[in-house]
């Protein structure tokens, strides 16, 4: 589901005229795609997946990659793109990486008529996260007037945007820009960038030996304590999965995600299988996959690093610090659950496609009868998913929200929140034993 506007009566509820929105962090996951592999390919219909005639926007991929001389050869017309997107002519990145190289050649072979390739950000995806754009645009923009309604080559500093080198992640940022500042708002803008790092921290990176040892031993526990239910599932939809020497908990996995991608579509299921059925399945995802973040030691390390850039961007604008307005980081299912389950706000629902995290960081202005005046401003942090406010569990007790919203944490509660999520030496942590 989509962000959307909330109603006046909400927006007056949730944006005080004594709180001043100070800076916007949004998180969300990349639109609808794909399934990531062709496992269930003999149930699908011919060409059930060619809906991707929009053409993909390559000119950042190529840019991104342009110096390191990595870039394949176009085969197709990179210029003919819709006129409507951010040129994005300059892409900040730290080196190329396979998964971008993967990316690339996939696309250059299917895009011309349509078909998608594995993976893909879908004409669907692409116009859900541009819906994203448009409403972040009506809420922040048009009502809370938090961002100057066009954007110019001198308010492109006010804009940080980031992406994980994946292509279906770097397209939906740019979808989501063109939502929010449709081509009717965009003034001579050449220096819009997308960053991506080469340290990735916006997903967990098994590279991470202890992290890699803990979330195994974790999953092993939880698979084996589950071990009948999951026998029971693979007996259930072996069909699909009989091809497999050793049917397992992953291909269950596996099958989930091409199922909602195909009801994510609005597209018909394989026959037998029902809407009922992927819930179930949806379920058991959540249960033996995404609960292994429930560890502290687990979240620490898989998003740890990520929540100190989002809390260092959150504490130069307290202390008055120059920097963006408004900061937008493209990621996965894989970004969105974890950091919902750090903050102890996961609700056990498997992250939607477009589902979006946003953090928002008020400052406290004066009070009628003047109280505030000759005191440090007072600083609060709101965190909502999917639009609607979250109630964060180290931000309920006295004291540590407003007085009047329990959703506002005080910035110092929510600094403690994150502080401990933090790893103090993440490199040493993974070497430990």
């Amino acid at each position: 589901m989509v962000f959307s506007c909330p109603d006046d009566a909400t927006i007056s509820k949730l944006y005080p005229s004594n709180l001043r929105l100070k800076l916007l962090q949004v998180v969300h996951r990349h639109g609808e795609r794909t399934p990531v592999s062709n496992g269930i390919s003999p149930w699908w219909p011919t060409d059930i997946w060619k809906i991707c005639h929009h053409r993909p926007f390559m000119h950042a991929l190529y840019s991104a990659l342009e110096q390191t001389h990595a870039a394949p050869k176009p085969l197709l017309d990179i210029t003919a793109h819709h006129e409507s997107l951010p040129s994005f002519s300059q892409v900040v990145f730290e080196g190329p990486k396979p998964t971008l190289l993967l990316s690339l050649k996939s696309m250059q072979q299917v895009a011309n008529d349509g078909q998608c390739y594995f993976g893909q950000l879908t004409d669907r995806g692409k116009q859900s996260l541009q819906s994203m754009g448009a409403n972040m645009r009506k809420l922040y923009i048009d009502k809370l007037k938090f961002m100057h309604p066009d954007i110019d080559a001198s308010r492109a500093k006010d804009i940080y945007l980031r992406s994980t080198d994946y292509a279906r992640t770097l397209e939906s940022v740019q979808y989501l820009v063109n939502g929010l500042y449709p081509a009717t708002y965009r003034h001579d803008v050449h220096d819009l960038k997308v960053h991506m790092r080469s340290d990735e921290n916006m997903y967990p990176v098994y590279d991470c030996a202890y992290l890699s040892r803990l979330t195994s031993d974790r999953r092993a526990r939880l698979l084996k304590e589950g071990k009948e239910e999951i026998n029971v599932m693979l007996r259930r939809f072996e069909r699909f999965i009989s091809g497999e020497k050793q049917p397992e908990f992953t291909q269950l996995h596996g099958l989930y995600d091409s199922f909602i991608c195909t009801q994510a579509h609005g597209l018909p299921l394989p026959d037998g299988v029902t809407p009922k059925d992927v819930l179930e399945l949806e379920q058991m995802t959540v249960k033996y996959w995404w609960d292994v973040f429930n560890d502290r030691d687990i979240a620490r390390l898989s998003m740890g690093r990520f929540v100190a850039d989002l809390k260092q961007r959150m504490e130069d604008c307290v202390s008055g610090k120059a920097g963006p307005r408004l900061a937008v980081y493209s990621g996965h299912d894989s970004t969105v659950g974890p950091l919902l389950s750090a903050f102890e706000i996961f609700d056990r629902r498997y992250p939607p496609f477009a589902s979006m995290v946003t953090l928002e960081l008020f400052e406290e202005g004066d009070t009628q009868d003047g109280n505030r005046r000759n005191q440090a401003k007072a600083h609060y942090v709101r965190v909502l998913y999917e639009g609607q406010p979250a109630l964060v569990p180290a931000c309920q007790k006295s004291g540590k929200h407003h007085v009047d919203d329990k959703s506002l944490c005080t910035f110092a509660a929510f600094r403690e929140a994150m502080d401990k999520v933090i790893p103090e030496d993440w490199k040493k942590a993974c070497s430990s034993t």
